[in-house]
């Protein structure tokens, strides 16, 4: 369950932070022919709520590769089956 919670909050704050960086994009746009869309906020400001937005996304996703490492760690040192996903060296060493 908090799997799928993590997953769609990290999917909702990317595609916000990406929003925001389109609307800054816009709203510096505009500024240059005298047009406001946003008016007390300056283009820097929503290019700061779209970092922090950003940094939120990279916090959840590091917990998952943290938990994934633990769980392949904790397999590999007990008599337990190995996860189903393979680490991306192994991968590589596959034939084509």
């Amino acid at each position: 369950m908090m799997n799928k919670v993590t997953s769609i909050l990290c999917r909702i704050f990317f595609v916000g932070a990406f929003l925001l960086l389109l609307f800054a994009f816009s709203e510096k746009a505009a500024s240059f022919f005298g047009l406001t869309m946003t008016g007390d906020y300056p283009p820097s400001r929503l290019l700061t709520f779209s970092a922090l937005a950003l940094l939120f996304v990279i916090a959840l996703e590091l917990r998952v590769i943290k938990r994934d490492i633990q769980m392949y760690s904790e397999a590999a040192n007990s008599s337990q089956e190995m996860p189903s996903w393979k680490l991306p060296s192994e991968v590589r060493k596959q034939p084509a």
